[in-house]
This record gives structure tokens, C-alpha cells and sequence, in this order.
């Protein structure tokens, strides 16, 4: 299997963001206090949202690898076993999640 992309984005990703980020905070303190303030936080909000926007992303692409991972298993899985055997499994999970409510389905 490839490696996801977060891979990709952990090596390339940062280092600009990192960059602006200390660049706008070393340069904050050039200025009068109101400004460095105003700066300080502007710059620690745009490092907050950009980490989070790049563990969105690490996150999605972790979730994608490890779908093609199970699609794959399910598929070796399945041409090992039967057609009778699928069905019966097939039925068996059907039944597990007609009998399974979510947390939202109490309430209704």
C-alpha cells in the first residue's frame, strides 16, 4: 500500500506556515505595544487554524488510507470464503445493526 498523504503534508505543509507565523511574531515586537499585542494574537490565531486545518486534512487522508485498507482485506476476504458463507455473514451484520440504536436514536 502507498502511504497516505499526510505524509506529503507533514514534510511540505509546515514549514511555510511556520515560517509567517514566526516571522509575524518576531516583527510584533518592533512596534508600539498596542500593535505588538494585536500582532502577538493575530499571529497565535493563524497558527491555531492552520495546525487545525493541516490535522483536517492528516485526518481525512488517514481515514481514506485506512478505507482502501479495509476494501482491500474485505476483498481477499471475500474470495477465500463462499457465496453462502457471505450471505450469512452479510445477514448476521444486518441484523447487529437493526438491533444497535445510536445515541440520537433514544431520543426519538
Amino acid at each position: 500500500m502507498k502511504k497516505p498523504e499526510s505524509y506529503e503534508l507533514r514534510k511540505y505543509g509546515r514549514l511555510p506556515i511556520n515560517l509567517i507565523a514566526h516571522l509575524s511574531l518576531s516583527y510584533s515586537f518592533l512596534f508600539d505595544w498596542d500593535y505588538k499585542l494585536f500582532t502577538f494574537f493575530c499571529s497565535l490565531l493563524f497558527i491555531l487554524f492552520s495546525e487545525l486545518i493541516l490535522f483536517n486534512k492528516e485526518c481525512r487522508s488517514y481515514m481514506k488510507h485506512l478505507k482502501e485498507v479495509r476494501l482491500e482485506e474485505y476483498r481477499i476476504a471475500t474470495e477465500e470464503r463462499s457465496v453462502s458463507e457471505n450471505i450469512a455473514i452479510y445477514r448476521e451484520r444486518q441484523r447487529e445493526l437493526r438491533n444497535s440504536k445510536k445515541w440520537w436514536q433514544f431520543w426519538v
